[in-house]
């Protein structure tokens, strides 16, 4: 039988090397059962991080798109009082992106922003409303004029919500 005791005290250098080449044994069969566990580890890291980047990516173009959306409603509340056809030129001159603030569109400056703009193009000579529809009416009685006051109430409720005087 194998004594390491007596291997120890008779022959030191033969010991030593006998330590080393178990410790080296020991080494290898732990690296290698270790070594598929962090192959595994590192692929399932790179996995979460591709993953990751597409949320982010997502996450990015959610909120440029959310604070576009923010911005046209400022427009459009803004712009009632624009004639149509200079819609695009007014929203030219105020960019809602000179107003982002770590991804957040700062709707109150922005809004700030925006009753400004308006403001000058008014101060420019534009009309702030549009005068009359140029229509023609006539007497009517009956049934035709409920009909006509039906007609005239709803139109002077759309008309209120975009912002016209009533009819």
């Amino acid at each position: 039988m194998f004594d390491l005791e007596k291997m120890k005290t008779e022959n030191p250098e033969e010991y030593q090397k006998f330590v080393a080449t178990i410790k080296e044994e020991a080494k290898k069969e732990v690296e290698s059962q270790f070594t598929e566990i962090i192959t595994s580890l590192k692929a399932e890291i790179d996995s979460l991080k591709e993953t990751n980047l597409k949320f982010q990516k997502n996450e990015d173009i959610r909120k440029e798109k959310e604070a576009k959306l923010a911005a046209e409603i400022v427009w459009a509340k803004a712009l009632s009082v624009v004639p149509e056809r200079l819609h695009s030129k007014v929203k030219n001159q105020v960019s809602y992106e000179k107003f982002m603030k770590e991804g957040v569109l700062d709707e109150t400056s922005f809004s700030e922003a925006v009753a400004n703009e308006i403001k000058d193009w008014e101060g420019l000579g534009i009309p702030s409303q549009v005068e009359g529809f140029g229509g023609t009416s006539k007497e009517i009685d009956g049934e035709d004029a409920k009909l006509a006051e039906e007609n005239k109430n709803w139109l002077n409720k759309m008309l209120g919500k975009v912002g016209q005087k009533a009819a």
